[in-house]
Order: C-alpha cells, then structure tokens, then sequence
C-alpha cells in the first residue's frame, strides 16, 4: 500500500504523490482482462485506504472513460477487443461457480440443471433464465445482467453439490414434470444414479445450514427409500402431519 497518496497526482521533492484516481486505476488494470471485478472485494483488498466515496466515484470515472464496463451495481468486467455477450455469461458464471481447493463457490440450478441430466431442454438454451447458487454474494439475491444469483449459506464441496443439485430438482419437480419435454425415464435413472451416492451425514450438514420445506424434505425422504436407501430425514418432519408431496409414482420407476 502506497502511503503517498493525494486526490492528483503531482511531485514533491523529486517524490511522485499518487492520486486516489491513479491508485484505484493501478488496482483495477493489476487484473486480467475480462475477469469479473466485484467492486466491494476489490476495495476490500487493497485500497481500504481510499475513501470509499472517493473508490467508488473513481470507478465511475473508469466506466465513462470506457476503461471499464459495469454490469450491475458493484460489478464490471475490464473489457476485451472480442468481448462478447456470451463472454460475459460465462465469466460471471465461472466466477460465482469456480472451484477454490476442495469446495466451489457454487452451482448452477434451473433450466440448466435439468437439462444436465437429461430431464427437460437443452444445455444451450439461448432463452432459458441462468440460475446460479452462490455463497458470494451478501443479499438473499441479486440480478447481474440476465443472471439470476440466489444466496448459498455454505461453499459446498462436490458431494455437497450433488444433494443440493437433489434437492433443488425436488422444489421444481411439480413445474417441469408437467412439461411436454419432461423425461420420466431419465428422472428415474437420476434417481438411481443418486440414491447410489447419497450420504445421511452430508444431508444432514446442508439441512443445517438450507431450508428447505419439510414437503420437499418428505418427497426426498419417499423416493430415496423407493431405491432402498435408509434415511434420517423422518427426524426432521412432523410425525402427526401430512405432506403435500408430487405424484412421482410413474417418473421413478
């Protein structure tokens, strides 16, 4: 961190002061071009010593001067020659999704998820909402260009992933599963394939941390027995009480 540091630049005593301005500039040009910035990461970083009106207003600067492109509030991306819209999405998927040794910032859910095993649509749906599961990002959600971003209270590992992907597939089976392009017989082998890998104590770990509706928890608790897997999942339902799950009877077999 430079102690010299002035609102411009200018000399003094052969010494060069460096303008908030040139500082914020310095941080900013550091990273590579058409990496997602995240303006309050980057303050946090290294110019904490930069008023934050003073931070903010020189990023504004930037983006005017077209040295930087703003996404959405807090976030830019330093811009490319041959940067393109599709770019773009995928940069700030891979930064709100990538790995970071053993775990992930998050995962992707919606139209995405269904079709990455087969049950509804495509992978390239040029029109389909991107949903993504992170934990980086502050609010419950957010919208960065058409990129829907929902709060993940935990930096998930692999397995991890895997129940949440269960679980999230589980919220929205009474949407997709009345689509024309639904597949029950990809749903089933889904639900074999999982049920092979499912692990009580990680289910448990996420539901301390995720809430999920006991519904949902009841339809997870019926289909992983329906593949003979024993559960702890009664302990988190009312014994007394009736839960309005799908009919899922003919998508599992």
């Amino acid at each position: 961190m430079l102690s010299c540091v002035r609102e411009s630049s200018s000399s003094v005593k052969g010494v060069r002061v460096i303008s908030y301005q040139d500082q914020v500039e310095q941080a900013v040009f550091h990273e590579k071009p058409g990496r997602l910035l995240v303006a309050a990461s980057l303050y946090r970083g290294d110019l904490t010593e930069v008023p934050e009106f003073t931070y903010y207003k020189a990023l504004e600067r930037m983006v005017s001067r077209r040295k930087l492109l703003r996404l959405s509030r807090g976030v830019y991306i330093r811009p490319e020659m041959q940067l393109g819209a599709a770019d773009i999405t995928n940069e700030i998927i891979r930064y709100y999704t990538e790995q970071t040794g053993k775990v992930f910032w998050g995962f992707r859910g919606g139209e995405y998820l269904l079709a990455q095993y087969g049950l509804a649509g495509t992978t390239d749906n040029k029109e389909a909402k991107v949903i993504i599961h992170t934990s980086r990002i502050a609010g419950q959600k957010r919208n960065v260009q058409n990129i829907m971003l929902m709060r993940l209270p935990m930096a998930p590992s692999a397995l991890q992933i895997a129940h949440l992907e269960f679980l999230e597939l589980l919220s929205d089976y009474e949407n997709y599963s009345n689509r024309d392009d639904f597949a029950p017989g990809a749903f089933a082998k889904y639900l074999s394939c999982f049920a092979e890998e499912y692990d009580d104590r990680v289910m448990a770990d996420i539901l301390k941390q995720c809430h999920y509706p006991k519904r949902i928890i009841a339809f997870a608790d019926e289909l992983l027995q329906s593949r003979g897997c024993r559960t702890s999942l009664a302990g988190y339902l009312a014994g007394t009480s009736r839960y309005r799950i799908p009919s899922w009877d003919a998508a599992a077999q």
